[in-house]
């Protein structure tokens, strides 16, 4: 098993706080559902980012081709799931740790779908195991320096919305 990477946008309680906010406060989300809190709220549509919340596994699909033909996410919580293009094997892609990057072609089949290399913490009993991440999205290839760039604009542009690495939902 791999152990969990640090990086250095994330704050060390991220994981648990976000969890807090997603799945218990604002998430209804039932297993196998994606939930999209902020497509609506005009700061988060001009910072240019959405947040994307799972709980279970996401079946096998491609996205509308009125959407952006790429996607990048920022990883902020992940209790053992892959995003993965379809006919990519989990073993052959970079463990999805809160804090990392990545891109998929959302025009193309992609999932969601579990890995063994992640080690679930801090679950309660009851929890399904989630899977949350910020993404943005591009028609163009973007590389991982103007990904993270992109992602720092955009969190300097939310404020106390996004605060220490935590998406902070309105009361």
């Amino acid at each position: 098993m791999e152990t969990e990477t640090t990086y250095p946008w994330i704050a060390p309680t991220v994981v648990s706080t976000a969890r807090e906010a997603i799945y218990r406060e604002s998430c209804k989300t039932v297993r196998g559902g994606v939930y999209e809190p902020f497509l609506t709220d005009p700061l988060w549509r001009e910072a240019g980012l959405s947040l994307l919340a799972c709980a279970g596994d996401v079946e096998e699909h491609c996205d509308s081709d009125s959407l952006p033909r790429y996607a990048y996410f920022a990883v902020i919580v992940n209790d053992g799931w892959i995003a993965r293009q379809s006919w990519v094997e989990v073993g052959d892609l970079p463990v999805q740790y809160p804090g990392s990057f990545f891109r998929l072609d959302v025009h193309d089949e992609h999932e969601l779908s579990w890995d063994d290399r992640v080690i679930p913490t801090n679950l309660e009993d009851d929890d399904v195991p989630g899977f949350a991440v910020l993404l943005f999205g591009s028609d163009e290839l973007l590389n991982e320096e103007a990904v993270e760039e992109r992602f720092h604009q955009s969190f300097a542009k939310l404020g106390d919305l996004f605060k220490d690495g935590v998406p902070h939902f309105p009361r």
